[in-house]
């Protein structure tokens, strides 16, 4: 079952999937400006709600406050309960929809994994009809998810679990009460997004409740018809699919009813040449197979008006295709499956904005791509670009690649450059580009650098320490060595040789002592050991050496 639910202050929508494992899956959703709202009447509504459901012994709760949630007397009947914060808001997060999908999905394991067991023990792995789409932003700091209903699986699942043909009927009378239901609460939702957002009608939802023609179902509505069927021949064949139902896997049912649907196909896009007829020829369609072989029909046409070719009446393209379908009934597919009669409770007209090649929607208009992105004709939106290239067009399906600069191609520091200045020199691994004198800059001891074309370099780590000071690799990266000495080719430490020293932390490597100046022996740890003078040639030190 299916239901939703609204307190008082239209800020609450909670919704139970399914009850057949003993299981209650409820959801809060809680705009952001009603988070100081009261609760007490949501509290009651909840009680209520959860004593009519006594018998169950889980509880899977998102998006709510422990403390609070164990005030409510009927949540302590429950011996187990599952909580988790955030699954349908990510706040205050990143408003990168992957970052805040990342956390969703990293933070509520044990939510999703509840989810996915609930649904899988009332159906199966194909039968899952509630799913989380990609959020949505509600402000600067809160983003909302979509909740998906597909009412063609919700549906199939009722007649799959029906075994009589009294049960068929009272299946469809319960199926169409739950989606009033559930549409209902939906839509107060919507409706509050709406208003709060100030936008125009046709922007999107905080939920959406997503209603399909459910083509494929019709051969389920002809069973609870077939004692009115007087061919005997097509009444055994009905009669034999109704008995299948509770026994066949969709799977298998989908092998027995194809050709039936494949008909019901054909009859539809017929009913659609009409519709095209009626719009006029100069109107492109297309048709594209959405998954699991249910069909969306598309059509491009101007919103707002229609003028028909002939008589010149003036309409709008939802007006006219609610009438050809609702009014004019033409999808009607009796000759096809007699007594069988299309669900208008299903019909479900969505617009959606089109722009030209190079720009996006941002309702209700059209924009170009900005500078430093460019149009992405596959997913038909606006791509930073990538780093390398810079776009100081708007509009454009590509971006520029960097020009060649000391004879290697120019590299980005950043995605989404502008112009052909942001290109700098792609400098060597083991170097990197100084953005104050604009060269290629070693990394120095106790960096490396492994790619070329880098704009800083990676530190070793404490500690440790490089012989060059243009390492490539980690690999190059040893432990520091004590004072009076330095790293060798080979990795190991080595005496300071005579005449220059090192202090452990201070230098790098051994350094040079002053001019005219030597030490004693090598292994100088400083530079007070550089307390020799160094005699010309011909001459030599006169005095003794402590």
């Amino acid at each position: 079952m299916i239901y939703s639910y609204c307190d008082e202050h239209n800020s609450i929508v909670a919704v139970e999937v399914g009850d057949q494992d003993k299981t209650v899956l409820v959801s809060v959703y809680r705009p952001p400006d009603t988070l100081n709202a009261t609760v007490d009447s949501f509290m009651e509504l909840l009680d209520t709600f959860l004593t009519a459901r006594s018998n169950h012994t889980t509880i899977v709760v998102g998006d709510f406050n422990l403390d609070l949630l164990t005030t409510t007397h009927a949540v302590k009947r429950y011996t187990n309960i599952v909580l988790s914060n955030g699954f349908f808001f990510c706040s205050n997060r990143p408003t990168r929809y992957e970052t805040c999908l990342d956390h969703v999905l990293k933070n509520n394991s044990e939510l999703l994994i509840s989810v996915q067991q609930l649904q899988y023990n009332l159906f199966d792995h194909d039968a899952m009809f509630i799913e989380v789409d990609r959020p949505i932003e509600l402000s600067p700091s809160t983003e909302a998810y979509y909740l998906k209903v597909d009412t063609c699986k919700f549906r199939e699942f009722l007649l799959h679990n029906s075994t009589h043909t009294n049960e068929l009927l009272a299946v469809e009378d319960n199926y169409n009460s739950l989606l009033s239901q559930l549409r209902s609460g939906l839509d107060a939702a919507t409706s509050r997004v709406r208003v709060r957002n100030n936008k125009r009608s046709h922007s999107k939802p905080w939920f959406d409740l997503e209603m399909k023609q459910c083509i494929r179902t019709k051969n389920y509505w002809y069973a609870k018809h077939r004692q009115n069927v007087h061919n005997e021949v097509i009444r055994n064949t009905y009669t034999h699919w109704a008995n299948r139902v509770t026994t066949l896997k969709r799977s298998k049912a989908k092998q027995h009813y194809g050709s039936s649907f494949a008909r019901q196909q054909n009859n539809v896009t017929g009913t659609w040449d009409v519709i095209k007829d009626v719009l006029g020829k100069n109107k492109h369609t297309s048709q594209q197979r959405s998954p699991d072989s249910k069909r969306r029909y598309i059509g491009e046409a101007n919103n707002d008006p229609v003028l028909h070719s002939s008589n010149g009446e003036r309409s709008t393209v939802r007006a006219l295709l609610e009438k050809l379908i609702l009014e004019d009934d033409q999808f009607d597919v009796q000759e096809i499956l007699p007594n069988t009669f299309a669900d208008p409770a299903s019909l479900a007209l969505t617009s959606e904005f089109t722009c030209p090649v190079g720009q996006v929607v941002q309702e209700p208009n059209c924009v170009p791509c900005a500078i430093g992105t460019y149009f992405d004709t596959t997913s038909k939106t606006c791509v930073s670009c990538p780093k390398g290239s810079y776009q100081s067009e708007i509009g454009q399906l590509q971006c520029k690649s960097c020009p060649n600069i000391a004879g290697r191609s120019g590299v980005t520091s950043i995605i989404g450059a502008r112009s052909a200045a942001e290109c700098k020199e792609r400098c060597p691994a083991g170097k990197f580009l100084d953005s104050e004198t604009g060269l290629c800059q070693p990394c120095g001891y106790g960096f490396y650098q492994p790619n070329e074309g880098s704009f800083s370099c990676e530190i070793c780590g404490l500690g440790q320490t490089t012989r060059i000071t243009e390492a490539t690799s980690k690999s190059e990266c040893r432990d520091e060595c004590k004072s009076g000495m330095q790293l060798g080719v080979a990795g190991n430490c080595e005496a300071c040789p005579r005449g220059t020293y090192r202090t452990q932390g201070v230098q790098p490597a051994c350094t040079s002592c002053p001019t005219g100046r030597t030490t004693l022996k090598v292994g100088a740890s400083s530079i007070e050991e550089c307390s020799l003078p160094v005699c010309l040639p011909g001459t030599y030190l006169n005095g003794t050496v402590n």
